[in-house]
């Protein structure tokens, strides 16, 4: 696996996918920022997608900090929704 996104709504996962198809190994959905830094801590990550928040609602912002910290060979990289 290479990537791990934490992206609350199904159409920005099927852009992160489309956009990565052929690119990457895979990309791994994680609902939730628990799930997302339990992929990290398995490891072969390599890009971190994030949303502001989780599909709980919960901000993702910690779920950065801890993953730049812990994991500083990995790619964060923000996902912003234009209207």
């Amino acid at each position: 696996m290479a990537v791990v996104a934490v992206l609350p709504d199904p159409v920005m996962r099927a852009r992160v996918e489309g956009a990565l198809r052929g690119r990457v190994a895979g990309v791994r959905h994680c609902t939730t920022g628990r799930a997302a830094l339990q992929a990290l801590a398995e490891g072969g990550v390599r890009v971190l997608v994030v949303a502001g928040c989780d599909a709980e609602g919960r901000p993702t912002v910690p779920v950065v900090e801890r993953a730049c910290r812990d994991h500083p060979h990995v790619t964060v990289v923000a996902y912003c929704a234009l209207p």
